[in-house]
């Protein structure tokens, strides 16, 4: 069952969640989000078994790139429709196809369509 975790991963970049951002916070309504560093808007720790995985906006907004044009401001891009491709760190031998299952189950509980993990290469 999918937790949520006080600790962060500690890890890299292992697999992309692609979900658009407003279903993304309806998929992990009730786990605590971390917000506001300089290249993520908000953030997740999520454990599962003994696996530890966080799941980003990597530089996705105005926030963490103020001097380009064409990002979307945090509240923009977190009411967004469209599917974006969410970082999921964590660390090499982390089972993402547990995780994907995880997100499978979650969604179909929650009503939220589109939601896809692929591992990382």
């Amino acid at each position: 069952m999918l937790e949520a975790s006080e600790d962060r991963s500690r890890g890299a970049r292992i697999g992309l969640l692609r979900i658009a951002p407003r279903d993304l916070v309806r998929l992990l309504e009730g786990f605590p989000s971390r917000e506001g560093d300089e290249k993520v808007t908000r953030s997740w720790s999520l454990k599962l078994g003994k696996d530890v995985f966080d799941v980003y906006d990597w530089k996705m907004t105005s926030y963490s790139a103020p001097r380009e044009e064409g990002y979307p401001t945090p509240k923009v891009f977190w009411a967004g429709t469209d599917p974006v491709e969410f970082t999921v760190a964590g660390m090499p031998w982390a089972d993402t196809s547990a995780l994907a299952k995880a997100f499978t189950v979650l969604a179909e509980e929650r009503g939220v369509a589109n939601v896809s993990l692929t591992r990382y290469p």
